[in-house]
């Protein structure tokens, strides 16, 4: 609802290796009808998309990957590491011509294959500050410093 209403274009479920449950077609549909209740109230002029549940082996294609996005695209990955960039650098390499990837979660952190894949894969790691947040909390708090630096 949220992200919808902020003007995210999509949002994918991943599965990932600790992911704390499945998401069924039930969770998917009610996900649907959210986003479209929200995107009337608001008058965005776009529907988001919202797809999964993805297997990891999907997340290359998610990030732009073969889309022609190439080197136009920054790929994000929210993480606690205390190595993580600041979340300023969200808002500073944001603009309107560069399309942008977040990823966030799980609640149980990412696995240290799952960050070898990430840093593979072109994402640079960034971080919220020191608490923890709800998945909910951290994604909008990401997508507020994108679109706040124009993105």
């Amino acid at each position: 609802e949220k992200a919808t209403e902020m003007g995210v274009a999509a949002v994918r479920l991943l599965e990932t290796e600790r992911t704390p449950r499945g998401f069924g077609d039930g969770t998917l549909r009610r996900l649907h009808r959210v986003a479209t209740a929200a995107f009337e109230q608001c008058g965005r002029g776009r529907m988001p998309e919202v797809t999964g549940t993805h297997g990891w082996g999907e997340v290359p294609g998610l990030l732009g990957e073969g889309d022609g996005a190439g080197q136009a695209a920054s790929r994000w990955v929210l993480d606690l590491d205390p190595e993580a960039a600041p979340a300023e650098r969200l808002v500073a390499a944001a603009g309107p011509e560069r399309r942008q990837y977040l990823l966030v979660g799980p609640e149980g952190g990412w696995s240290d294959g799952e960050r070898d894949d990430l840093a593979a894969w072109g994402t640079t790691p960034v971080s919220l500050g020191p608490t923890v947040l709800r998945i909910e909390t951290a994604a909008l708090a990401g997508a507020a410093l994108l679109l706040a630096g124009g993105g």
